[in-house]
């Protein structure tokens, strides 16, 4: 009797664990679809630079990256779930899908030119794709001049960085990449998936194509990491 009574106490944990996870899915993905319905009307245009770095930077203060931030326990726990997701096997596609859904371009060279796309048989893509470390090493195969951007600080990329990676902090990646080719391939590193949501959504909003984000932090690279002596 005590342990049919355990055993469906211990279902009951894990039905109720399983529901409480699809609803905070489907809040999350309910919001970011909400997004994607406003720039999907949109044109594809490219935005102003200052208003794609205000738009960084609110998105930067308001977030538990900014230490100056009060976060509440809901906030923080937020985070802290969707990072782990963001990178767990069984998970990390799901979360990308639903971050994936608020922006998109289409894959043709006018779009890059002049902020239009005539050819509406070219196909949408939704950016920035994730991958994981061996899909970087394809794409570091298949592009000569890939470009690497660790969005974490300067500091810690003189810790430890993946080879040829190159730093730009969080803040500081509208104005670093704004004058580059649309049309560069570019992957986004860092520490976390919030790190490299904000800096991809930044370089879409200025109508980057061929834009990458790294599911896994720079801390699991496979290989070994880099590093810069400070003296």
């Amino acid at each position: 009797m005590e342990k049919t009574t355990s055993k469906k106490i211990s279902n009951f944990v894990h039905i109720f664990s399983i529901l409480l996870f699809l609803t905070f899915v489907f809040f999350i993905y309910r919001k970011n679809l909400t997004q994607y319905t406003i720039y999907k009307n949109t044109t594809n245009v490219i935005m102003d630079e200052h208003h794609v770095q205000d738009n960084l930077l609110k998105a930067y203060e308001s977030s538990v990256l900014n230490p100056d931030y009060s976060a509440s326990w809901l906030k923080t726990s937020s985070f802290s779930i969707m990072n782990y997701l963001s990178s767990a096997k069984f998970t990390s596609n799901l979360v990308s899908y639903i971050h994936s859904r608020q922006d998109w371009v289409m894959d043709c060279s006018e779009c890059a030119l002049d902020g239009s796309c005539e050819d509406l048989e070219k196909e949408q893509y939704f950016y920035p794709v994730s991958i994981t470390y061996e899909s970087l090493q394809v794409l570091q195969e298949k592009y000569e001049n890939l470009f690497i951007i660790d969005v974490r600080s300067t500091m810690q990329w003189k810790e430890g960085h993946i080879p040829t990676s190159v730093t730009v902090p969080l803040t500081d990646v509208v104005p670093y990449l704004y004058p580059m080719n649309r049309w560069h391939e570019i992957v986004i590193v860092g520490d976390n998936y919030l790190e490299t949501k904000i800096a991809g959504e930044a370089l879409i909003q200025l109508n980057f194509h061929r834009v990458y984000r790294l599911i896994q932090s720079v801390e699991q690279y496979p290989g070994e990491l880099d590093t810069i002596d400070g003296n």
